[in-house]
C-alpha cells in the first residue's frame, strides 16, 4: 500500500483509519490496476471512493465578499436601442452629403417640418411615418437604428422603382445583419473613428451621450460610384475609406 501512496502528488493525500483517500478535487494520474486495489482497500474500509480521473469535482463558486458590489451589466447605448428619442447627424456629414448630391429631395427620417436638422425639400417626421409615403428624387437616410431594416428595404424598393434616382443611407457598420447582406452590391464607405451624434431636445439628460457605440457605414445609391469615392474617400475631407464589390 505504501507503494501505491507514492504515487500520490505531495499534498493531495490524508490518512483516514490507516488508509491513503484521494481528495475529491485530486486528478488521479494512476493505472486502472492501481484503482482497482484502492477501492478493494477503501472499500474493506468502507471509505468512499477516490475521485474518477475524468470527472474531477468542480470547486465550489466563492461568495462574493463583504462590501463588493458584482459588476453591472453593460446596457447597450441608447443609440442602438429602441430607448432612443431623436439623434442627429453630425452637421459635417450633412454638408458632405448635401454637396456631393447637389442638394436633398427627399429626409424620410426627419425631426421636424418647421426646424428640420436636414436641409431637404421634403421631410417626413416621426408622425408621417415615411415607411408609409412614396419617395423620390435625391434622398438622404439615417434612419432609427433600432429598426434599420424596414428603411433598408423601403430604400431599395423606392430605388429599383425608378422614384429614387440617387441617395446616401448612414447605417452602422454591421456585416452580420441581414439588412447589411442585402447592401452588399452597393459602393460604400467605412467612417473612421466614431461619429459624433447630436442629442435632440427629447433625450433625457442622463442619457445625453452623444458617442457612437460602433462604428458607421455610408453607402451609395446611384450612377456615380467614382465620385462617390472622391468626395468621401479621397478628398480634403474624407469620412473613411470606400470599398466597391468586385463581381
Amino acid at each position: 500500500m505504501r507503494a501505491f501512496a507514492s504515487r500520490v502528488p505531495a499534498g493531495r493525500r490524508e490518512v483516514w483509519e490507516g488508509t491513503f483517500v484521494f481528495r475529491a478535487n485530486s486528478v488521479c494520474s494512476f493505472t486502472m490496476g492501481a484503482q482497482r486495489t484502492a477501492k478493494k482497500v477503501n472499500d474493506a474500509a468502507g471509505v468512499p471512493a477516490p475521485c474518477s480521473p475524468s470527472r474531477a469535482a468542480v470547486p465550489p463558486r466563492r461568495a462574493p465578499r463583504a462590501g463588493v458590489r458584482p459588476a453591472p451589466k453593460r446596457k447597450r447605448s441608447p443609440l442602438f436601442t429602441s430607448a432612443s428619442q431623436e439623434w442627429y447627424t453630425p452637421p459635417e456629414v450633412v454638408a458632405l452629403v448635401q454637396g456631393f448630391l447637389g442638394g436633398i429631395d427627399l429626409d424620410p427620417c426627419s425631426n421636424s417640418h418647421e426646424q428640420p436638422w436636414v436641409p431637404a425639400l421634403r421631410h417626413f417626421t416621426k408622425e408621417d411615418d415615411g415607411l408609409a409615403h412614396s419617395w423620390s428624387g435625391k434622398v438622404f437616410v439615417n434612419p432609427p437604428y433600432h429598426d434599420a431594416e424596414k428603411w433598408v428595404r423601403k430604400l431599395l424598393a423606392e430605388h429599383a422603382s425608378g422614384r429614387v434616382t440617387e441617395a446616401l443611407l448612414l447605417v452602422p457598420a454591421r456585416p452580420d445583419t441581414v439588412w447589411s447582406s442585402l447592401l452588399r452590391d452597393l459602393p460604400r464607405c467605412y467612417l473612421k473613428g466614431r461619429l459624433k451624434f447630436i442629442p435632440g431636445d427629447a433625450v433625457p439628460e442622463k442619457k445625453r451621450t452623444n458617442g457612437a457605440t460602433a462604428g458607421s457605414a455610408l453607402y451609395y445609391l446611384g450612377g456615380y460610384p467614382e465620385h462617390f469615392a472622391d468626395v468621401f474617400g479621397r478628398g480634403p475631407d474624407r469620412l473613411g475609406d470606400v470599398f466597391v464589390r468586385v463581381k
